[in-house]
């Protein structure tokens, strides 16, 4: 059985938070999609972000096909409350990965990121 939308966004939040799953931050960036997939065309700030989500998602996991189980999402102020949570909890998991010693192109990539992320928080509040 499906979880509701917002809910399935705050669990993908919390466990990007905890640290501990390493399919939560793809799982995390699906969701984003799947809001300005089912919301875009109704609200301009869901197709303003669309494009960043879908290059973060191709920088970052070009490879990687995570799909949480979730209902359809609504254009509603709970909805955008809880990816914008997700988009900033992303936020601050890429930046500690830009931080890891990692090779320069991907910590590049993940502070490139950051940026988008945090800016597609910040519209939807």
């Amino acid at each position: 059985m499906d979880m509701e939308y917002s809910a399935a966004v705050w669990a993908v939040t919390a466990s990007l938070a905890g640290g501990e799953d390493d399919d939560a931050a793809p799982g995390g960036i699906w969701l984003a999609l799947q809001a300005w997939k089912h919301l875009g065309g109704s609200d301009p700030v869901w197709d303003r972000i669309g494009p960043d989500l879908l290059e973060v998602r191709d920088r970052l996991y070009p490879d990687q096909d995570v799909q949480v189980q979730a209902g359809s999402p609504s254009d509603n102020r709970e909805a955008r409350t809880a990816v914008a949570a997700l988009l900033e909890q992303l936020a601050v998991y890429h930046l500690s990965r830009s931080a890891a010693d990692s090779p320069l192109l991907m910590r590049m990539a993940h502070d490139a990121s950051v940026e988008q992320l945090r800016d597609a928080a910040a519209a939807l509040a």
